[in-house]
């Protein structure tokens, strides 16, 4: 994954840069998320079947319900669909 949306460091205490958001897959990786990417249809449905799956976190990670692999996938359309603006 290229750019600063995937950061393995962050497993413990993630620095969170301004304009962005962190997620974690069910392999536990870690992506930075930018927040315009909350606009984007794909990501609301991630987001929405992982409420559906795990309920809203209060005090935890936003945990996704795919791999980190699927991720990088999805994050690569997003990204590719924004170029295309």
């Amino acid at each position: 994954m290229t750019g600063n949306m995937k950061d393995d460091s962050c497993s413990s205490s993630p620095r969170v840069d301004k304009g962005h958001f962190v997620v974690y897959t069910v392999d536990r990786r870690c992506f930075m998320i930018p927040l315009v990417y909350l606009h984007n249809h794909i990501f609301r449905e991630l987001l929405g079947v992982a409420e559906e799956e795990f309920g809203l976190p209060r005090d935890g990670p936003i945990m996704l319900s795919c791999d980190g692999i699927f991720m990088e996938y999805a994050l690569l359309l997003i990204q590719r669909k924004a170029a295309d603006l």
